[in-house]
């Protein structure tokens, strides 16, 4: 059986708002840079800013500044 487009579950075919969450929580749980979590979540930038701009106003993640660049 070969892998479809929308993963594990082929009835569904969008991702909801907590599954994408939990999504980039699991990617910046050991600290990444914002591009990364856009790439490896698959959003655009406009998405990630949207999410990233909730996640840090409900304390759900935090931003460090090193060396100039954000990690998440």
């Amino acid at each position: 059986m070969g892998m479809n487009v929308w993963g594990a579950n082929p009835t569904q075919k969008r991702r909801d708002k907590l599954y994408i969450i939990a999504e980039i929580l699991d990617i910046a749980k050991d600290g990444v840079l914002k591009t990364q979590i856009m790439y490896r979540a698959n959003l655009s930038f406009t998405q990630l800013n949207d999410y990233l701009e909730f996640m840090l106003k409900v304390n759900l993640i935090d931003r460090i500044v090193e060396r100039d660049k954000e990690i998440y």
